[in-house]
């Protein structure tokens, strides 16, 4: 049986995305920047997810999304999160209780193990392999001019992975009533 990597992702406008590539260069992030065009804000990761659960996965997500209004966030600065395999560097993302009831939503609908917990919003804009930089958080966060992300629709996602950087497909969009 043949599967998909899924995740469901709130898609950023050209204008953010190339906003948040010339703060990546500005600050001169090291290790492996994130091509503009995978940069997303993650609302929920699937995973590996049967090609004959598709059709029923959508009709989920279309359920969550028409109770669900449009609602803003905000993107303010650079942080430095430590991870097991080294360091990721985020574009942080204020939450909302909007984006925190949208999580939960979507997480009791589709994953209800997993439908408590915290989510923090980020969009990711470099990769550092453990040992290939040497970074303190004392050297974030890098402020940057607040900038509003308009959140009218979400998507379902495959992510690809192979050599280099992993290729997101777009596979649906659910717009937000």
């Amino acid at each position: 049986m043949k599967s998909k990597r899924l995740f469901i992702a709130i898609p950023l406008p050209g204008s953010l995305k190339e906003f948040l590539i010339d703060q990546a260069v500005r600050h001169a992030l090291p290790g492996k920047l994130t091509p503009g065009k995978n940069l997303h804000i993650t609302v929920h990761f699937l995973g590996e997810t049967d090609d004959e659960a598709l059709p029923s996965l959508i009709e989920e997500i279309n359920a969550v999304t028409k109770s669900i209004s449009g609602f803003e966030l905000v993107t303010n600065k650079i942080i430095l999160k430590k991870r097991r395999g080294g360091h990721m560097l985020w574009a942080h993302v204020c939450s909302s209780e909007s984006f925190s009831d949208l999580v939960k939503r979507i997480r009791t609908r589709l994953d209800p193990e997993r439908s408590e917990g915290s989510v923090s919003p980020h969009i990711t804009l470099s990769r550092v392999k453990k040992g290939k930089a040497d970074l303190k958080e004392n050297e974030f966060p890098h402020p940057f001019e607040t900038r509003p992300i308009h959140v009218d629709r979400i998507g379902l996602w495959e992510s690809r992975l192979g050599e280099g950087s992993p290729v997101y497909i777009s596979h649906k969009d659910f717009p937000l009533e």
